[in-house]
């Protein structure tokens, strides 16, 4: 959008036009960005006398009241402009706070998310380190809820983890194992490598994660 105004000066002297500061949003590169037009100094110089005889007649009442009129359309261009330069970044500053405000809630919950898995994470370890099969299990569980809700078995961790295929595999082994110790029957269970397991699959995760945090538009 472009603006053009004509200022025409009623006396000589130093006239100052201030600077113009506006910021707008780059749907390109999805950024705010400023637009900064400078201050000006303009010097308006006296007319020559026999210049102004001669452009214009000795002045009369009618002339007078030209030049008054005149006087007042300029200060009346100069209002429209400062209003219709206010709106224009009002509407700017309205849009600028309808965006960041609805990316905000996204990231609360990413947020709370992220402290909820943290806190069931240690949890696990803590169950893991005392080795005490039904503790680990209830503890993996809500582990394993904390990123996808819709779990309800130790299995589908198979489904979720990033680790390798031979990383799963002892993982299914290792949970298998830990099955049959909830359940009171002879087992061979290795707390120490579940432990492995699990701290294998939360590096990847929060990795992931920050690769997803980096790619979010600001």
């Amino acid at each position: 959008r472009t603006i053009t105004h004509a200022i025409i000066a009623k006396k000589s002297g130093e006239l100052i036009l201030p600077e113009i500061k506006i910021a707008w949003w780059n749907s390109v590169t999805e950024k705010q960005q400023f637009t900064t037009l400078p201050a000006q100094t303009l010097n308006i110089k006296a007319a020559l006398k026999e210049e102004t005889a001669q452009s214009f007649p000795i002045p009369s009442q009618p002339v007078i009241s030209q030049t008054e009129n005149l006087g007042h359309d300029l200060s009346g261009q100069l209002l429209a402009w400062k209003i219709s330069t206010f709106s224009l970044l009002l509407a700017l500053l309205l849009l600028l706070f309808y965006h960041f405000r609805s990316k905000p809630k996204t990231l609360r919950n990413e947020i709370q998310n992220t402290d909820i898995n943290n806190h069931t994470y240690l949890l696990l370890l803590s169950a893991l380190q005392k080795a005490q099969p039904a503790t680990v299990y209830a503890c993996l569980l809500r582990y394993l809820q904390s990123q996808q809700a819709h779990i309800t078995q130790l299995q589908q961790f198979l489904t979720l983890t990033d680790l390798s295929q031979d990383n799963k595999q002892q993982l299914a082994a290792n949970l298998q194992q830990l099955e049959l110790a909830c359940a009171g029957q002879p087992h061979h269970w290795e707390a120490k490598k579940l432990i492995e397991l699990v701290k294998q699959h939360q590096q990847l995760k929060n990795l992931n994660a920050s690769e997803s945090l980096l790619t979010l538009n600001p």
